[in-house]
């Protein structure tokens, strides 16, 4: 890493392959992130992210990486923060995917809060397909435009940015 750490700016598609990742965090920062050079094979076999594959947590470990290993004065708090409760997880969870993601960072910080503000306050998944589609400059199909809106979504969801609405929980209202 170079400089101050700072937002990521480029559009990438990390979020396609892991969204909030909670409890994955939590344990993430409990070793310390990948300080001393943690390998997949190392949280494998001490069962860090419990009964994933290696394959899986190879995933995690790049992603996890992305997030919280520009931030290190940040990850060490985190590291030696025991009691915190869950709520607190979500938000800094959500706060992380922010900084590390420009896409979830503008849907959650413009596109729900315009949504929150107008005079229908909700969120369908057809909304968010086609704001992505917005978004993609037409350089993603259908198929990732879908697979890109239920992942914010439920990013959004797991970080109580969005609630369920009565309508067979396909609507959601910004939260």
């Amino acid at each position: 890493m170079t400089g101050l750490p700072s937002e990521a700016t480029g559009i990438h598609t990390r979020l396609l392959k892991c969204t909030l990742e909670v409890e994955a965090s939590r344990a993430y920062w409990a070793h310390g992130g990948s300080v001393g050079g943690t390998t997949a094979r190392k949280a494998f076999e001490e069962y860090w992210f419990g009964a994933r594959s290696l394959g899986r947590i190879e995933v995690l470990l790049a992603n996890l990486r992305a997030r919280y290993d520009a931030y290190p004065s940040a990850l060490q708090a985190l590291g030696a923060w025991e009691e915190m409760d869950p709520d607190t997880r979500r938000l800094i969870c959500h706060w992380h995917v922010q900084l590390s993601d420009p896409l979830y960072r503008a849907f959650t910080g413009s596109f729900l809060v315009a949504r929150h503000a107008g005079s229908r306050p909700t969120v369908t998944h057809d909304l968010a397909v086609a704001w992505v589609g917005e978004q993609s400059s037409g350089r993603w199909n259908m198929a990732t435009r879908i697979q890109f809106a239920s992942k914010l979504l439920s990013s959004a969801y797991g970080a109580a940015s969005l609630r369920r609405t009565a309508t067979r929980g396909r609507s959601r209202s910004p939260g």
